[in-house]
């Protein structure tokens, strides 16, 4: 899922693509279901088994595209899901990865800083 999933649903011709909606759906899904109890999300996960291969939740380094994804396709597709994932992990980055006037990284599972 990426930025150009939301531009290329926007700008296909006559209209979004249906098919395009449900593939992105999915993968916001499907990243969100492999979330954190503390609906954290990691760095990279493993495509096949689901599992994070770097469990490091930030706000940068990649991880930021996560938070920018779902507002984006929440603008552009529309879909309760969308904002409801980026509220949820908007909360927890705000809850967990800010220490004072900074943000961290922590394991995502743990909230430990690595």
């Amino acid at each position: 899922m990426s930025t150009l999933t939301a531009a290329y649903v926007r700008c296909s011709p006559p209209c979004p693509c249906p098919l395009t909606q449900a593939a992105a759906l999915r993968a916001a899904e499907a990243i969100w279901s492999h979330r954190s109890p503390h609906d954290l999300v990691g760095a990279h996960i493993h495509l096949e088994t689901g599992e994070w291969t770097q469990a490091d939740a930030g706000i940068g380094r990649g991880i930021d595209s996560f938070y920018e994804y779902m507002l984006k396709a929440n603008l552009v597709l529309g879909g309760s899901a969308y904002l409801a994932y980026f509220h949820d992990a908007y909360a927890a980055a705000l809850k967990h990865l800010k220490k004072g006037s900074w943000y961290v990284d922590v394991h995502a599972a743990t909230t430990q800083v690595p």
